[in-house]
């Protein structure tokens, strides 16, 4: 894999890194990969060989506070000091848009991620134009909840510091969706069913660490922005779209939040798809049956 650089709206440099099809002659397109929270692009090399074997072009970035960033001296899960969740979107931006001046003339894809998928919604609000969008495992968060949860982030950030770990969120999130799956094997049995995957991931230390109190703020904000009545008329209403998840992902809420997301996209868009995958985790394309993710997406592709 080899990546390229590209300057950001801020003029930060970022990382670009590009899979080529195993058909480069006659690529069927470009697909755009956004990770999720704690994690980075290097975790979906399984991902990327199959979709470099259907003909399509990989490329991804780590966003800031994770990945390759993180080995730079960045702060794990610590977005920036001011206006973090659009400094990330921005970094989106310039790779999204200097990747389609490199593969010209063929259809750009974006599929995302957990955090990624609401990351790209705030993309699609902006000038770019992919041809379609794959959200995995998202959900229509609660705008009162997060707003609460600023409410006490603030007063915790006002103590502690905007780059302390936020263990309140993280009981919120990690540690609720874990109990989920007791008795417990690790802390993190919610990701997947597959214990080399998760496994890995823990071993891992670009992965599983607890994000800052500014990053979870800088995630409430984002959210709530990106799901208001006007920033969600700007995305573009026959973009084909589509939802895929697992039953047992406690982020989409065993299904509910995915479906309430897709009733939610519904209200702005003409074209979006849902699929639940019974029994699969909140990682669908690390689940020992991720094929049946892979092939829902395959099709998508090709429909």
């Amino acid at each position: 894999m080899k990546f390229i650089t590209a300057e950001t709206l801020n003029s930060d440099s970022i990382k670009i890194f590009i899979s080529e099809s195993d058909l480069p002659d006659t690529p069927k397109g470009v697909i755009h990969i956004y990770h999720g929270l704690a994690e980075y692009f290097g975790r979906y090399t399984h991902t990327t060989k199959y979709l470099n074997s259907l003909g399509y072009h990989v490329v991804g970035i780590d966003h800031r506070g994770h990945g390759h960033w993180i080995e730079s001296g960045a702060v794990p899960g610590f977005f920036a000091e001011k206006d973090g969740w659009n400094l990330v979107v921005d970094d989106m931006e310039t790779s999204f848009k200097k990747i389609q001046t490199v593969y010209e003339d063929i259809p750009h894809i974006i599929l995302a991620h957990s955090m990624g998928t609401w990351l790209t919604l705030a993309l699609l609000q902006r000038d770019i134009s992919p041809s379609k969008v794959i959200l995995s495992a998202s959900s229509k968060l609660s705008v009162t909840k997060l707003m609460l949860q600023k409410l006490i982030i603030k007063i915790i950030k006002f103590f502690k510091g905007p780059k302390s770990q936020s263990h309140f969120s993280d009981l919120l999130t990690t540690q609720q969706f874990n109990s989920q799956f007791k008795p417990n094997r690790t802390t993190h049995d919610w990701l997947s069913s597959n214990h080399e995957s998760v496994d890995a991931y823990i071993n891992n230390p670009l992965c599983g660490f607890i994000p800052t109190n500014q990053l979870y703020e800088d995630l409430a904000d984002g959210v709530i922005e990106s799901f208001s009545h006007k920033k969600m008329l700007s995305i573009d209403k026959n973009l084909s779209i589509l939802l895929i998840a697992g039953t047992q992902d406690p982020v989409g809420e065993s299904g509910r939040g995915v479906e309430a997301l897709h009733k939610f996209l519904g209200k702005y868009n003409k074209s979006v798809k849902l699929v639940l995958l019974p029994e699969l985790r909140h990682e669908i394309l690390n689940e020992i049956k991720k094929e049946q993710a892979l092939s829902k997406i395959s099709e998508f592709l090709n429909s």
